[in-house]
């Protein structure tokens, strides 16, 4: 059995979508989810409550507007200053011991912001705020964003201060809010439609190639500008993607099948899992995120030899290296910082024949999966 036909086994158990009028505090009872507010209500805007940068001087300004069921978050931040605007609920109480993040519906204008959660814990006598980064793209096409319990990070100040209190406790959550502090000047708009808890699945199922028509999605594409140019080709047959041709010198061209798709995400310290069948020849698996370094995407990509029989093999995020212009990104800029994948912004995905010897090459596979850190062969 495929590792697709595997998950719809395990996760065959429906959702119970919450209903339009679950107010905040009252979450509505999914099987995987709880929504903590859909911003409806006569008395929602009463429980939102503005924080900016001028409590310390600074001069970014900004607040929380509610219509029709969406949160609609404005403003513009000033560096020249603290650099920042926040809204946040009122304090109250949520127990979210049993799910593993937040889910929201969101569209923020290609800017970055922060999800804030808030407890009981206080250093040095004030709040800690515990945070965690989303990206959203540029455009009015609505994003739906996963945010793990384990990405938040207390901070008092603005400062990192994970090594001087505890985790997030996730028992007893005081409040919810956003924060815009990405140390850019200028206007910003975050709508929010709904924000859940929710459970994240260990494993999640990105292709399976059971229908034929996705054939036209990918594309064979050529890294490299040199006289003697691979051929490829792509089809999928019998539930497979196929990925085939020629090196036709020992170049290091490197012919690839490539998709591009709305925004996903993986978990920090997560894999890709792909059931292939190759040919003895190493390939690598790359995926697009939206990291760029001067105008030109940053692919992270990961190596993995086959043998000849069908197998499954795991591509881990943190053993992906960063390249551009497909060359490694020591080599491009030297004096630059490492660069870290941005896994909840996750564009595109390629096979990647990186075997330089000349001669034919093919590999088949019937699944990519996604799987979080959790999921060990070892439990």
């Amino acid at each position: 059995m495929s590792i697709a036909a595997l998950l719809a086994v395990a996760f065959s158990t429906q959702i119970t979508q919450p209903s339009d009028s679950a107010k905040a505090n009252v979450p509505a009872q999914g099987v995987n989810e709880v929504i903590l507010t859909d911003f409806n209500g006569e008395k929602v805007s009463a429980e939102w409550i503005v924080v900016n940068d001028n409590v310390m001087g600074g001069r970014s300004s900004g607040g929380p507007e509610f219509d029709s069921g969406v949160l609609t978050f404005t403003g513009s931040t000033n560096t020249n200053g603290g650099g920042f605007s926040s809204t946040r609920t009122v304090p109250s109480q949520w127990n979210l011991s049993d799910y593993d993040g937040l889910r929201m519906r969101v569209r923020g204008g290609g800017r970055t912001y922060l999800v804030e959660i808030r407890t009981d814990v206080t250093f040095r006598g004030r709040a800690v705020a515990y945070r965690a980064e989303f990206r959203t793209e540029e455009g009015d096409e609505w994003q739906e964003i996963i945010v793990p319990f384990a990405k938040f990070k207390p901070s008092s100040w603005g400062r990192d201060i994970s090594e001087q209190v505890e985790v997030l406790d996730t028992s007893d959550i005081k409040t919810l809010g956003f924060m815009i502090y990405d140390g850019l000047d200028g206007t910003f708009k975050l709508e929010a439609d709904w924000i859940k808890a929710v459970e994240i699945p260990s494993v999640e199922c990105w292709f399976d190639f059971a229908d034929p028509a996705e054939e036209s999605q990918w594309r064979a594409t050529t890294d490299g500008v040199m006289q003697d140019r691979p051929t490829a080709t792509i089809s999928i047959e019998n539930d497979a993607l196929i990925f085939s041709g020629q090196t036709a010198s020992d170049e290091p061209l490197t012919p690839s099948a490539r998709i591009d798709f709305p925004s996903r995400q993986l978990a920090p310290g997560g894999a890709l899992e792909l059931r292939v069948k190759g040919d003895g020849r190493a390939y690598a698996l790359e995926i697009v995120t939206t990291e760029t370094i001067r105008d030109r995407p940053v692919r992270f990509r990961g190596l993995f030899e086959t043998t000849g029989d069908w197998e499954v093999v795991r591509v881990a995020v943190d053993d992906m290296s960063p390249l551009v212009y497909g060359r490694q990104l020591g080599v491009v800029d030297p004096r630059r910082e490492p660069v870290e994948p941005h896994l909840d912004a996750i564009t595109g995905l390629a096979l990647v024949a990186v075997d330089r010897n000349p001669g034919q090459f093919r590999i088949e596979c019937d699944d990519i999966v996604a799987v979080s850190e959790t999921d060990d062969e070892s439990e």
